[in-house]
């Protein structure tokens, strides 16, 4: 019934897709040079290791441009997917598995701003850009350190004038193949249509959530200076946040760069402060983990450990009492009184 209502209200936002490619195609007149997507042979490992990986190929449209070979040893590892419950009071979900492991799953399209004001150097030394393709690496890299009772699973764009896609969720969702994406995203520069980005992150969320059948966790972060191009036709922040809203979905911001608005940061996390991160902070990044509920269900899992401990200590201590009789040998005492 809901769902059903949910799914047919969002079918007019949705914009037509390739399954193969997720090239997209707009009613705001865009053209194929707009829409990226970053393809590998069928040779190629879907899990990379940096030391094999040598370049990849872009694909626009039908056509292929290739910008060098992956060496053949890169080796593909196979996936077991598992089918994992989701509910929807915010933060990781939680289900006892068949291991009475707790499993978290949550959904995270990463909107990377990609245009020219992000070339300008920040305080730290670093370009915005920069700033930004560090923050990404580490925040996925300190979600991976909570180990296999988390899962994340990750799409990237990268937006300018033009939109790239380093990772989709169909992509095989493994570590070191996710970092070895963020690590060669290409900075194309151009505008910032920050509006265009979050509608086609929304777009990709929903996508997946249907393929899945059931649903998920979703957030969008949005990395970027906050000043954004207002260009006729394309969609604007202001009007791509109440679909984002409607379609249920969690927002943060991140900003980077050295001038920032942070006025549009804050209409991109829903007007909650604390959803707003600046990129050059990465000492923030453990409470970006706990936004999005993470360590809650770390913390979940470990609680159940600690008590499944406490109960064995007690019956260890029961044996103890049985060992009191000892004191049953205090009528020793009797014996020398009866000699006098």
């Amino acid at each position: 019934g809901k769902q059903t209502q949910k799914d047919n209200n969002n079918d007019d936002n949705l914009n037509n897709y390739d399954n193969n490619a997720y090239d997209y195609n707009y009613n705001n007149n865009y053209d194929d040079n707009n829409a990226y997507d970053y393809n590998y042979d069928d040779n190629n490992a879907n899990d990379y290791d940096k030391s094999i990986v040598k370049s990849v190929e872009v694909k626009n449209g039908p056509t292929i441009f290739r910008t060098g070979k992956v060496e053949a040893s890169a080796h593909r590892r196979s996936s077991s997917s598992s089918s994992i419950r989701s509910n929807t009071s915010g933060g990781c979900s939680s289900s006892s598995s068949s291991s009475s492991s707790s499993d978290c799953t949550v959904d995270i399209c990463l909107a990377i701003d990609a245009s020219s004001s992000l070339n300008q150097v920040t305080p730290n030394g670093k370009t915005g850009w920069k700033n930004e393709q560090d923050f990404v690496i580490t925040l996925v890299e300190t979600i991976a350190s909570f180990g296999k009772n988390v899962r994340v699973h990750y799409s990237a764009i990268t937006f300018g004038t033009k939109f790239e896609f380093p990772i989709r969720f169909t992509d095989h969702q493994t570590i070191p193949f996710i970092l070895y994406r963020l690590r060669n995203m290409r900075h194309t520069g151009g505008q910032t249509l920050t509006g265009e980005a979050i509608i086609r992150c929304r777009d990709l969320l929903i996508r997946e959530e249907r393929r899945r059948g059931f649903e998920i966790q979703k957030l969008i972060l949005v990395l970027t200076d906050g000043v954004s191009t207002k260009r006729r036709g394309s969609t604007t922040v202001a009007q791509a946040m109440p679909t984002v809203i409607n379609a249920g979905i969690r927002t943060m911001a991140v900003g980077a760069g050295p001038m920032i608005d942070k006025d549009e940061l804050l209409l991109i996390a829903q007007n909650t402060e604390a959803h707003v991160f600046m990129a050059a902070d990465t000492s923030k990044l453990s409470d970006i983990v706990d936004t999005i509920g993470v360590r809650a269900c770390v913390a979940a899992t470990t609680t159940t450990t600690t008590t499944t401990t406490t109960t064995t200590t007690t019956t260890t201590t029961t044996p103890t009492t049985t060992t009191t009789p000892t004191t049953t040998t205090t009528p020793s005492t009797t014996t020398t009184t009866t000699t006098p």
